[in-house]
């Protein structure tokens, strides 16, 4: 599912490092809002945020989840 071919945008993949105040708890691999490698950095603040990824077949929007940075 998704956009392909020539509707398809190249996006960012980034691991991205979930901590509280013992230290890092989880680790997660996720779609990231920015795809332009400049200006992206290692440890970098990130958010979670909903982004469209397609329609269904009955025209509803169906969202994903990425992180972005903050």
């Amino acid at each position: 599912k998704g956009p392909t071919g020539k509707n398809f945008v190249p996006f960012g993949v980034g691991l991205v490092e979930l901590a509280d105040d013992t230290g890092p708890v989880l680790r997660v691999e996720g779609r990231l809002t920015e795809n332009d490698p400049t200006k992206l950095q290692f440890g970098m603040d990130v958010e979670l945020t909903m982004i469209p990824f397609t329609t269904d077949d009955d025209g509803n929007q169906v969202v994903t989840f990425a992180f972005q940075p903050i």
